[in-house]
């Protein structure tokens, strides 16, 4: 019975295998257990922890959760695709190449930058698809750590909270009910050039109904624009594989 407990509450998705971040621990782990908490009658009859299970519950505690679990299973499945990170889990991200707009072949840095005085912003190179995913990761797992686990996260999402109203809070909220959000953050090298200049900043254009995600560089101004409130932050300062350098 244990084991089928432990069943219930493991989340249905790999998140390691999309982030390259452990999952216990992070903001996709409080978000799994905020989807399961949300749908249960009593979230006291749910052991979220994994020591809570041979220390907190007896048998028929443990009978009786997983009785809660599997009523509510369709329920929570659903919740959890509408309302949570399941949303963000198979994100596309297209090369600046794919995209078209941001990025030309062939150019040296000096003609990159003199042809965004009058035009769009430009890379430097064409980056790939897993750099530009891990990158989106590495900024995400670390920018939201504060609402990492199950308490801060669950206040979070209540507006009777006043962690509610933190700006960091209502960016996560956005990217997970929104159909559109854009997400930027600094880098220590620059990314490409923006209004006849070299920028370090970089967007992220998340479309969540086509589940594609467009970047390019834009100018400190323009990031400070576009993440209004919340905070701007230099995303080298988080570890991230060697394998994927951007």
């Amino acid at each position: 019975m244990k084991n089928e407990l432990r069943d219930l509450l493991q989340c249905p998705l790999d998140w390691v295998v999309i982030t390259n971040h452990p999952f216990k621990g992070s903001i996709l782990e409080a978000d799994w257990q905020y989807a399961v908490g949300a749908m249960a009658v009593d979230p006291d009859d749910i052991p979220f922890e994994e020591d809570w299970i041979d220390v907190d519950f007896d048998e028929e505690d443990i009978v009786h959760a997983v009785h809660v679990l599997k009523n509510r299973r369709e329920e929570t499945m659903h919740f959890y695709k509408t309302h949570c990170a399941y949303r963000l889990y198979n994100l596309g991200f297209k090369t600046p190449a794919e995209h078209g707009k941001h990025f030309t072949q062939g150019l040296d840095e000096t003609r990159i930058i003199s042809r965004t005085k009058h035009g769009s912003s430009l890379f430097l190179s064409n980056l790939t698809s897993d750099s530009l995913r891990q990158r989106f990761w590495d900024w995400a797992i670390h920018y939201f750590d504060d609402y990492s686990d199950r308490g801060s996260y669950h206040a979070m999402m209540d507006p009777n909270e006043e962690i509610y109203a933190e700006e960091k809070a209502k960016l996560w909220r956005t990217l997970l009910s929104q159909p559109h959000t854009r997400l930027c953050w600094r880098l220590d090298l620059p990314i490409g050039a923006s209004k006849g200049a070299l920028t370090n900043f970089i967007c992220y254009d998340v479309h969540i109904g086509t589940r594609v995600v467009h970047c390019y560089p834009v100018s400190e101004v323009d990031a400070r624009e576009i993440m209004g409130d919340a905070e701007l932050v230099n995303s080298d300062d988080f570890h991230r594989p060697e394998e994927y350098p951007i």
